[in-house]
């Protein structure tokens, strides 16, 4: 589990925020997007119709929760699905090989398990980051609304 916080703007329409949240990650084609008052749980992964480059894929679930007082959004990005997927498979490759007698597979499972974990997970942190950082710069702005006496 990754976890992280980033800031939002004094501006920023708190109440909207979560609902905003919420479109953004359903945007970004997550399969199940929840919202529970302040926060926002949701569902990515492998086992979605969306290309590998999707900022979802690398992520299982997460969520997002709006802290109104600090105004910051916190994040927790769980990666248990892509570590167990990419296990499974390097583990096969690997019984594979020794069962045909064929152990070239072996030096390279642990470079391709570190690879494809390992590179999935180091340029999708970061671009989770860049995700979030801009649905909060498009996150709805308190109005301003001018009170007249009467």
């Amino acid at each position: 589990m990754k976890s992280g916080a980033l800031e939002f703007g004094p501006g920023v329409d708190v109440s909207l925020l979560p609902a905003h949240l919420a479109a953004c990650l359903k945007n970004a084609r997550a399969s199940a997007v929840d919202i529970n008052a302040c926060e926002v749980s949701f569902k990515g992964g492998i086992f979605r119709l969306v290309g590998n480059w999707n900022v979802l894929v690398p992520f299982g679930s997460g969520t997002l929760t709006v802290d109104p007082v600090a105004k910051i959004v916190r994040y927790g990005l769980n990666s248990t699905q892509l570590v167990t997927i990419v296990s499974a498979f390097t583990a096969l490759a690997v019984i594979l090989s020794w069962i045909k007698h064929s152990l070239v597979v072996l030096p390279m499972a642990g470079f391709l398990w570190a690879w494809l974990v390992g590179g999935n997970l180091l340029i999708g942190y970061p671009r989770f980051r860049r995700f979030l950082r801009q649905a909060l710069r498009d996150a709805p702005q308190q109005s301003s609304r001018s009170v007249t006496p009467s």
